[in-house]
């Protein structure tokens, strides 16, 4: 597949833009506008070009981004697997500047390959630390008293599994995809994950999730959450689940959130609460174990 720079340069300091699909025209007028941009100079056809914006979690000014390769798999996944360079000349830094930023254009792609994965091939790999179960299971009894509806069956971690998530907040629309690149020492690990580059996740024999990263390992969510079972219908856009489960956070917590999980499936929404307004995440389509959702 091909691939042409739209515009490239650095995020200002307040842009919490992370690596994506745009798939709006409008969208694509306000980030131009927001890097200082002539919109009318850029000609794009959404119907044969795939629009995706990549913003690496870790960089920061004067990075670049390199492109080293784009191409497709089976499942119609557009894979970007980009490097960090330093800049060999550094202008003098503006201080409203704070991380790189590239907008491509893929092609030939357009509105039937909206799925894109984005991999940072030099960054580091997550730091795995205290990662026996006897050291991190007494940080993880949100649980316990539901030990026949745990996350093993609903977070499937195997590789090569995929998730795509419409969002919209207060900054914009887009489209987000997660895959799972690799699978080591009982960790998954994700090209991206919700802003976050090489990130993991594990699932200990208690049914319990941790993620690991460059700042180390500690529980994905914190014992005071709120979770719930419910063995209705639910409906997310064309999809309806019969079986999920909702996990809130607590009245007392610092960070409103709500994830919704779908069993042999895995996240289906989320929603978080910031100063700015609501994010919200809707599943749109999948690939998980061998299958095609929808």
């Amino acid at each position: 597949m091909g691939y042409e720079v739209v515009s490239e340069g650095f995020l200002n300091t307040d842009d919490r833009y992370q690596s994506m699909v745009i798939k709006e025209k409008d969208d694509l007028d306000k980030i131009l506008k927001q890097q200082g941009v002539d919109t009318e100079s850029i000609k794009i056809d959404l119907e044969k070009e795939t629009l995706a914006l990549i913003v690496p979690d870790k960089s920061s000014y004067p990075d670049r981004i390199s492109i080293e390769e784009i191409k497709k798999n089976d499942q119609h996944l557009i894979n970007v697997n980009y490097s960090i360079e330093t800049a060999s000349y550094v202008r003098e830094k503006n201080e409203e500047v704070n991380k790189p930023y590239k907008l491509i254009k893929i092609f030939p792609a357009g509105k039937d390959f909206t799925r894109v994965s984005f991999r940072e091939t030099n960054s580091k790999s997550p730091v795995f630390v205290n990662n026996s179960v006897e050291n991190i299971i007494k940080y993880t009894n949100v649980l316990e008293d539901n030990r026949e509806n745990l996350f093993l069956n609903y977070l499937p971690l195997d590789k090569g599994n995929s998730w795509t998530y419409d969002f919209e907040s207060p900054r914009g629309k887009g489209s987000q995809t997660f895959s799972i690149v690799t699978y080591t020492n009982g960790w998954s690990i994700f090209d991206s994950y919700f802003g976050m580059s090489n990130l993991a996740l594990r699932l200990d024999r208690g049914g319990h999730i941790h993620v690991s990263s460059e700042n180390g390992n500690r529980p994905f969510y914190t014992p005071d959450v709120l979770v719930s079972y419910k063995k209705e219908p639910y409906k997310s856009g064309t999809f309806e689940f019969s079986e999920i489960m909702v996990v809130t956070s607590s009245e007392n917590s610092n960070i409103e959130f709500k994830d919704i999980y779908a069993k042999d499936v895995g996240l289906i929404y989320h929603e978080h609460k910031t100063n700015e307004g609501v994010a919200k995440y809707s599943l749109t389509n999948a690939y998980v174990r061998g299958k095609q959702i929808p």
